[in-house]
């Protein structure tokens, strides 16, 4: 599954009402330890799905640092669209999917960011499927999530001996 298929699955989620959802599912299994509710977090949100899909992520915060990833690439969907300060994919022309848009992930315009600096392409992007990877990736970081809370309600149920 491409990261462009992946990061749609997220649409919808706003970083108060489903912050745990947003670190559980897309952060936290890319080693991002951040709260989406008080942290800027577009290029974490990038580096979840990149994560998610196998492809390289970049150990930052920062939108700008996406100006040099992968390969170059125009405003078509899948690419990275990076403005000065804001990162996200492009799902189509004009467009850009991202975290931290409006306290959540959705679809706006890239005119409300300015002008985009950069389009990239994600390293080893090929126009094969890659089966539902992705999909694969998603019910792991779930299933993982269920046993660390059925750990944690054993370990406070149970009585200290």
């Amino acid at each position: 599954m491409k990261h462009i298929d992946v990061a749609q699955k997220f649409v919808g989620l706003d970083e108060h009402d489903d912050a745990e959802e947003i670190i559980n599912k897309i952060l936290k299994p890319a080693g991002i330890n951040i709260d989406p509710s008080e942290t800027p977090w577009c290029a974490a949100f990038v580096n979840g799905i990149l994560f998610m899909c196998g492809l390289p992520t970049l150990n930052t915060l920062r939108a700008r640092d996406f100006a040099e990833y992968g390969e170059e690439g125009s405003d078509e969907p899948g690419a990275i669209v990076v403005f000065k300060s804001h990162v996200g994919f492009v799902p189509e022309p004009g467009k850009c999917l991202g975290g931290n848009q409006s306290d959540g992930i959705n679809i706006g315009e890239q005119l409300w960011y300015g002008k985009p600096i950069a389009y990239r392409k994600p390293p080893r992007q090929t126009e094969t499927d890659t089966s539902s990877d992705g999909d694969i990736k998603i019910q792991l970081v779930e299933l993982n999530n269920n046993l660390i809370r059925l750990t944690q309600a054993i370990k406070e149920y149970t009585p200290n001996v």
